[in-house]
């Protein structure tokens, strides 16, 4: 059948153009088709112009002002299944005065209506026949799984979207979080936070039946901020790695005007070329067309991303072998002349810089892990069925909560954003005076089973923890 241009216009819809019929697939799942040949019967629908109350629907008895055309095509070309009514079976079809089909049962006590349909005549007995997508009628029929999937959409968003964007404030706010990582985290999670929210918008619009000539743009934005999310995501990957190959073997700290040069750059790349993408790609007025210019980019960067993790893997063993190579010469070449001068002439690859990068690479690949895990499901769905279920914009919300528990719960961000609060005395946060931080300067810090013993006369100072006694050795 053809594809129907428009769901908007107040016509009716008709499935087959003149001196045609509709004929059903012999088997279930069969597409149906349009066969030349005039049906039996002569096609006759009639439109009211109806009243709608909470409890019943009155037929005005007037004409429709202007009078319907006809629009011939198929509702549904991505779906196979369709529901069909007729008056061969006592169900009543009427077309109201925007279109949409009412159906009523002989008894007149139910009725439904329904937007995505076309009629035609039966072509052995000659009735008046409406075929129906099947998403139109599992709305109607099963309204109330539709709202309980908004409701625990509903339920994602809410949590899913403040957590975001706190998520986005403390890697702004918290100085050791703000570096060009803590960054590009901060505008991920601000782009995913608005896609979730035009989703949200987008799927109660449609009652989850896909996008429409009303909602294509709303879905075109949310596919902009999603795509900016996996192109912040691709900074973050290739960041990682050209520290691991660039800036650790050579010993290079930048200076906080290449950081915003340098982040500028990035910036400009993640949110102008999902912006070209869309721009290069505008909508099509079939709404069933394949959206390759959305997944094939996500597919891409997933390839990309994996990729950089095995090249920044090796550049990491490749650092931590050079920093024991200049331990060892460092060792052997102190003191004298000639080893002074060669001594100068090594980078200066720091450890604590080191473990940063490897740090901020483990971090980045959780998030790497949660958001191809998602969306390679998501992908093998679209491509399989050519549609993406409600659950998975609860996926989606679920994977801005985990993105939170990543980044701020686990035990060394949470340190870090715990120790903000007690600095600045937030929330009547204060330091604990008897809190000591084994992690830091740990080489002066000696441990033992008891507070009594020899120091050698050097002053200590000692402070109990669970039992042990952690002995600062003044130098």
């Amino acid at each position: 059948m053809a594809r129907l241009l428009s769901y908007t216009v107040n016509v009716i819809r008709k499935c087959c153009p003149p001196g045609e019929s509709i004929q059903l697939g012999d088997r279930p799942g069969q597409a149906a088709l349009c066969r030349p040949g005039e049906p039996h019967g002569p096609f006759q629908v009639e439109a009211i112009y109806a009243a709608f109350y909470e409890l019943c629907i009155e037929d005005l008895e007037e004409p429709v002002p202007p009078p319907l055309g006809v629009a011939y095509g198929n509702p549904c070309t991505h779906e196979h299944d369709m529901l069909t009514y007729s008056q061969e079976w006592h169900d009543l079809l009427y077309v109201v005065q925007n279109g949409s089909l009412l159906v009523t049962n002989g008894h007149a006590n139910s009725c439904n209506l329904f937007d995505l349909y076309c009629l035609d005549v039966n072509r052995d007995g000659g009735a008046l026949t409406a075929y129906v997508c099947y998403s139109e009628a599992r709305w109607n029929l099963g309204g109330d799984i539709f709202r309980g999937q908004m409701l625990a959409l509903a339920l994602c968003l809410i949590f899913a979207i403040p957590l975001l964007l706190a998520t986005a404030y403390f890697y702004v706010a918290i100085p050791r979080f703000n570096d060009i990582h803590g960054k590009a985290l901060s505008l991920n999670c601000v782009n995913f936070a608005i896609a979730l929210l035009l989703e949200s918008i987008f799927q109660h619009r449609t009652k989850g039946n896909g996008s429409t000539d009303d909602t294509i743009v709303l879905a075109n934005y949310a596919e902009y901020f999603i795509l900016a999310t996996f192109f912040w995501l691709l900074v973050n990957c290739m960041n990682n790695c050209i520290h691991a190959w660039y800036f650790l073997p050579r010993g290079i700290q930048i200076k906080m005007g290449g950081e915003k040069r340098t982040f500028a750059l990035y910036a400009a790349f993640a949110q102008l070329s999902p912006l070209a993408i869309i721009l290069l790609n505008p909508p099509h007025a079939d709404h069933t067309a394949v959206k390759h210019y959305f997944f094939v980019p996500i597919i891409v960067i997933i390839s990309l991303n994996l990729l950089s993790f095995v090249i920044t893997y090796w550049g990491f063993q490749r650092v931590s072998n050079m920093l024991i190579d200049h331990y060892i010469t460092r060792g052997r070449l102190s003191g004298t002349t000639s080893g002074d001068s060669s001594l100068a002439n090594l980078p200066n690859i720091r450890q604590v810089d080191v473990n940063r990068a490897k740090y901020m690479t483990k971090y980045t690949a959780m998030l790497f892990v949660v958001m191809s895990g998602v969306w390679s499901v998501t992908i093998a769905t679209y491509y399989t069925t050519r549609t993406i279920p409600i659950l998975y914009d609860i996926l989606f919300g679920l994977q801005g909560i985990l993105i939170f528990i990543i980044f701020i719960c686990l035990p060394r961000p949470f340190r870090t954003v715990k120790g903000w609060f007690q600095k600045n005395h937030y929330c009547g946060c204060q330091p604990d005076p008897d809190e000591v931080d084994l992690r830091r300067n740990r080489n002066s810090y000696r441990v033992s089973g008891t507070t009594n013993g020899a120091n050698n006369g050097a002053a200590r100072e000692s402070v109990p923890l669970n039992n042990v006694t952690v002995t600062k050795v003044a130098s």
